[in-house]
């Protein structure tokens, strides 16, 4: 498994998921376990969602944990395309389908009501960063975001 640790593109996610697991100076990327994914810090129907409908999708598999978050990155490069938040995702899409993201109510700030806390996607991970919303067009969305990752 490859995680491309000096990216701009990984910069700000790495930034806030090794932070939350306290390994900041080593972002560490581990293969999907198998068992329960209870103890990953997002719920399970989220786990399910990327690595079971969103991953099959893909030419390669890109199923990892980064700092311990269950997450997509692409296999040649190493840059995270999704990543699993709690009781949300995140998406890095290309332009032309961050804008459809964007034309279908997709948030770029969430506020997680019971933790108090607003993730700002723009501000803390960059640009092309959407929250999920279970589009029926996000399993194709994915491939081309997993081309975007592996050309960036």
């Amino acid at each position: 498994m490859n995680l491309d640790r000096q990216s701009s593109e990984n910069a700000g996610v790495l930034a806030y998921l090794c932070l939350e697991a306290g390994t900041r100076k080593h972002p560490s990327i581990e293969p999907p376990p198998s068992g329960s994914t209870w103890q990953y810090g997002s719920h399970p129907d989220i786990i399910e969602y990327l690595w079971e409908t969103l991953a099959p999708q893909l030419s390669a598999d890109c199923r990892a944990l980064v700092c311990h978050k269950p997450a997509l990155v692409s296999p040649r490069r190493g840059i995270i395309f999704a990543i699993a938040l709690g009781t949300e995702y995140a998406l890095r899409l290309p332009p032309a389908e961050f804008g459809l993201a964007q034309a279908a109510g997709a948030e770029l700030v969430h506020h997680y009501r019971t933790a108090h806390v607003m993730l700002d996607l723009p501000a803390q991970f960059g640009s092309h960063w959407v929250f999920g919303s279970f589009d029926r067009r996000e399993p194709e969305w994915c491939v081309a975001a997993l081309e975007f990752a592996e050309r960036a």
